[in-house]
């Protein structure tokens, strides 16, 4: 079986439409048969997104597993341009670290 990971460093669920088309892609790959995984950083919810998880909120009917790793949340802080361009970098940053230290990685099937 063909395993892909797709990787969002983006707040999932979101009222914004790239959330529902990443979950969608994700749908399809698990459609046809493929092994696929999210990997999300773990953030605050969007307002009016309640405490449903991904699945529930985009109404995935043929799931695939999602994995959501802790992550700085710094993205609301205003502290002026230049430092939260740097700061928005750092969190990136910390999080694209992470993904190879993550334990899906040390699998072996």
């Amino acid at each position: 079986m063909i395993k892909i990971y797709y990787i969002a460093n983006s707040r999932m669920p979101t009222i914004k439409a790239y959330g529902l088309q990443i979950a969608k892609t994700c749908e399809a790959f698990a459609k046809i048969g493929f092994g696929c995984e999210l990997i999300v950083p773990k953030r605050h919810r969007y307002p009016n997104t309640g405490e449903n998880n991904i699945l529930e909120y985009y109404n995935i009917k043929t799931p695939f597993r999602v994995t959501e790793l802790i992550s700085p949340d710094l993205i609301d802080i205003d502290l002026g341009p230049f430092l939260n361009k740097f700061i928005l970098e750092k969190t990136q940053h910390v999080y694209l670290l992470k993904i190879p230290l993550s334990p899906l990685f040390l699998k072996t099937d």
